[in-house]
């Protein structure tokens, strides 16, 4: 089965709020909850420049999953409205957030999955092969506005050891979120190394205000793939702002 990730449809489910779960609370988390469901218009990361929408090509099974910095699983609860996706294992250090990630999978809005506590010291051999895509949203406050913006310097800058997941794990697609902040680092850092990697790299900038709700709040949200294992051309236009920068 073909995947197709049309901006257009997609972007109007996530404005009239088709695509957002009202059954599931979290506490303090409504705004990054929202924000997080954004991703599902990250088919304006799709290929660019006139060429055509990106297509997810999963045949019939679902695609195994890796999520780093989980917080309350919120990347994972808006791909699982778009694609057939499968957790199966959440890294995760801080307690209350791993508590409500467990209590989500009682409950059965999150896939059941241990949850490991420490990026630093996940060991990607035993995955390597079984997961399709790494999802995440590391740590912000290194490039946020409210904390000091020291950037790479910042001790909770965990963009290297999320770089050693990726290659450790070898998974064709990774799916990212951060601050609008980590912007320069991105272009720097990220993107590049991204692409040393092997990967074809594009990216969104979008607004919680853009699912229908009342305030700003942005965020950046990254798609990497290789077009071979994962993302693969379609035959409709995409329409949007986004930038792609390929090998």
């Amino acid at each position: 089965m073909t995947y197709h990730l049309n901006q257009n449809v997609l972007k109007m489910d996530l404005i009239t709020g088709l695509l957002i779960l009202p059954t599931v609370r979290f506490p303090r988390g409504n705004a990054r909850y929202v924000i997080e469901h954004t991703i599902i218009s990250l088919t304006n990361l799709s290929l660019q420049h006139g060429q055509s929408v990106g297509v997810l090509n999963v045949a019939s099974r679902s695609l195994n999953a890796i999520s780093i910095c989980s917080g309350y699983g919120g990347i994972e609860l808006g791909l699982r409205e778009v694609i057939p996706i499968r957790t199966i294992c959440y890294v995760e250090i801080e307690l209350p957030a791993a508590t409500i990630l467990a209590k989500r999978m009682e409950e059965g809005h999150l896939d059941k999955a241990p949850i490991w506590s420490n990026l630093k010291s996940f060991d990607t051999e035993p995955w390597r092969g079984k997961v399709d895509i790494l999802t995440g949203g590391f740590p912000c406050q290194p490039f946020s506005v409210a904390g000091n913006q020291l950037g790479e310097d910042d001790p909770r800058n965990l963009w290297p050891d999320t770089a050693r997941l990726i290659r450790g794990l070898g998974v064709p697609i990774v799916f990212l979120e951060n601050v609008p902040g980590i912007l320069r680092y991105y272009y720097d850092t990220i993107r590049p190394e991204l692409r040393e990697m092997g990967y074809t790299v594009t990216e969104g900038l979008f607004s919680a205000a853009e699912t229908g709700a009342s305030h700003k709040r942005q965020r950046i949200f990254i798609l990497a793939y290789r077009t071979a294992q994962g993302l693969q051309k379609g035959e409709s236009s995409c329409l949007g702002s986004s930038t792609t920068a390929q090998n």
